[in-house]
């Protein structure tokens, strides 16, 4: 049973655990230089990087006011979001994002208009595109698989000296993300999502 899971696993899995749909709510439009150019609200999923248990952690490119733009003075969420940037500071198609933040065209721009939205309006991810292009830069392959190769550097120094291995496929590559799902939408399943039930012991847990 365990086998065929796998095999069904491999066949609908589309993404990497490094990478994850979040909800995003505005547009930060700039140029080539990284001067602001506009503010457009939106309402669609954009595939970034997959952050777990979110609370004093900044994810790249997609994030709040807070860590984004330093709404509210917010300056310790800023500060982990650009430390957080300046991870990916060698991936090219990244360097309008960083002059963006170096220019007073810029960021400072980019707040004020963020700034004078109606209250209502102020809450969601802001992310990044560049003017007349229709592809979000977080969405940029060269950013995806910057993203990917970074997980797996963490997931390595994770793994460093441990020879365990799955108990389901037999590998000892990267553990399975400790991830809460809470529901999940399933085929014919509830319209709200159905909750998976499992043992949470470490009896039935690979890696332990």
């Amino acid at each position: 049973m365990f086998a065929e899971l796998v095999e069904f696993g491999k066949r609908i899995r589309t993404g990497h655990d490094a990478l994850k749909a979040e909800k995003c709510s505005f547009d930060i439009v700039i140029d080539g230089n990284g001067n602001f150019k506009d503010l457009i609200p939106v309402d669609v999923e954009v595939v970034s990087e997959n952050i777990i248990a979110k609370k004093g952690k900044a994810r790249l490119l997609l994030d709040k006011a807070e860590e984004t733009l330093g709404f509210g003075n917010n300056k310790k969420k800023h500060d982990l979001y650009l430390d957080k940037l300046n991870l990916y500071r060698d991936v090219e198609v990244l360097k309008p994002v960083f002059l963006f933040y170096q220019t007073t065209e810029g960021c400072d721009n980019a707040l004020k208009a963020y700034s004078s939205l109606d209250e209502k309006q102020r809450k969601g991810n802001l992310t990044f595109i560049l003017k007349g292009d229709d592809i979000r830069l977080v969405e940029k392959e060269e950013v995806k698989e910057a993203i990917i190769e970074y997980f797996k550097e963490e997931q390595a120094k994770f793994m460093m000296g441990q020879t365990v291995r799955c108990s389901v496929c037999g590998c000892s590559n990267y553990p399975i993300i400790d991830e809460p799902h809470g529901s999940i939408k399933m085929p014919k399943g509830q319209s709200a999502g159905s909750m998976l039930v499992s043992y949470n012991e470490k009896a039935f847990e690979s890696y332990g």
